[in-house]
């Protein structure tokens, strides 16, 4: 297990905010999310009683979709975190009810995790009498998995059905393990595709109104596969939104297979799009949104250098789309146009609304560079 480093978060809500909460980059966000929840308010989140937190996490302006994955996942995206919360009991400044460790009958309330078959994690909270049958009953409903196929495994030693959590030493922050047969964890292979990284590898090809069977494009991304059905290269068009080289099927346009097909390249149309990737020696590349115009027509990276990726993530706009940055401290569009709310960039080329900077007295909350000048 990795020991924990301190991370700073950016507070949305409270201006010039910062916390430092503990975190590891292989434990997912939700708990670094509950950390910080129980420090700004000073209660342990210990139950789901009804209370509507309404809590988000952004990287780098980019809100995250999945709080079961980890940090390690995300840090494709950038370094800066914010924390924002709407919650209606007033969890940002007012403070949460007083009901919300909830005891139930007199018994506590504990929240562990339960790793399931695919290398999630699931966030379950139950009182510390209910048994490992109980635990078995809520993850048929999360994993589908029948209680009777199901082997739990904490601190090394698999749980009977008739002991309970507190039998077991189950306490806050407990990992415990789902298995139907042995499961490695979520590997991050290497992936050899085009060097996406170098914007000179890059070629514009002409459009035809026929082409061979598979070698039709969409507007936005288009990923050129190689399948062993085809002596030629096929594209699997995937269109808008965005493409995760690990995690994302490409399906031969072929055959229909989603195993055999291996990607090499990307190509663009009539579209904004941006590349976000890590490659095999951890250097971390993440590209500015660029444009390709109807008239460039296919946009294309060359396949003669290949680079290994770690990860590599691919998103695409429609041209009519906003492709505005957000700021990282309000995390609302940059827009000059805002009345009174100019944006500033500071030295270290980090901009902000003028008004959210002011609580910062220019000192980057990104990079913690002192800018000297300011510019509108």
């Amino acid at each position: 297990m990795e020991k924990p480093e301190q991370l700073r978060v950016i507070i949305a809500n409270l201006p010039g905010s910062t916390i430092d909460v503990l975190a590891r980059e292989d434990e997912p966000i939700q708990f670094i999310m509950d950390r910080i929840t129980n420090k700004l308010t000073g209660e342990e989140i210990m139950d789901n009683s009804g209370l509507d937190f309404n809590r988000r996490m952004y990287l780098d302006g980019k809100l995250i979709n999945n709080y079961g994955e980890s940090m390690r996942y995300y840090n494709l995206f950038g370094q800066t975190w914010t924390y924002q919360s709407n919650c209606k009991s007033g969890i940002i400044g007012g403070g949460l009810s007083k009901n919300i460790s909830d005891k139930r009958n007199g018994k506590r309330v504990i929240q562990f995790f339960v790793v399931g078959l695919s290398g999630n994690t699931i966030s379950c909270r139950l009182r510390s009498d209910q048994t490992i049958y109980d635990l078995k009953h809520v993850l048929t409903t999360r994993e589908g998995a029948p209680t009777d196929q199901q082997m739990l495994v904490h601190s090394g030693k698999q749980l009977e059905n008739d002991g309970t959590l507190a039998y077991y030493n189950i306490t806050n922050d407990s990992s415990i393990y789902l298995l139907l047969r042995l499961l490695g964890g979520r590997p991050f292979p290497m992936l050899e595709f085009a060097d996406v990284s170098n914007e000179k590898g890059q070629s514009k090809r002409k459009l035809f109104d026929t082409a061979p069977r598979g070698r039709f494009v969409s507007d936005g991304i288009n990923i050129e596969i190689q399948c062993q059905c085809t002596d030629y290269v096929v594209i699997h068009p995937y269109g808008f939104g965005y493409f995760d080289l690990r995690d994302t099927l490409t399906p031969c346009p072929n055959c229909g297979s989603n195993t055999h097909p291996i990607p090499i390249t990307v190509g663009f149309i009539s579209c904004h799009y941006r590349i976000y990737g890590i490659k095999k020696d951890g250097s971390q590349y993440k590209s500015n949104w660029i444009r390709v115009a109807p008239e460039y027509q296919y946009q294309i990276y060359d396949t003669s250098k290949k680079v290994n990726w770690r990860r590599l993530g691919i998103e695409a706009r429609p041209l009519t789309a906003s492709i505005k940055e957000p700021c990282t401290i309000c995390l609302e569009n940059l827009d000059e146009n805002e009345k009174g709310n100019a944006i500033v960039t500071l030295s270290c080329s980090h901009q902000f609304h003028s008004n959210c900077i002011a609580s910062w007295k220019l000192s980057c909350p990104v990079c913690r560079a002192i800018s000297a000048q300011s510019s509108l």
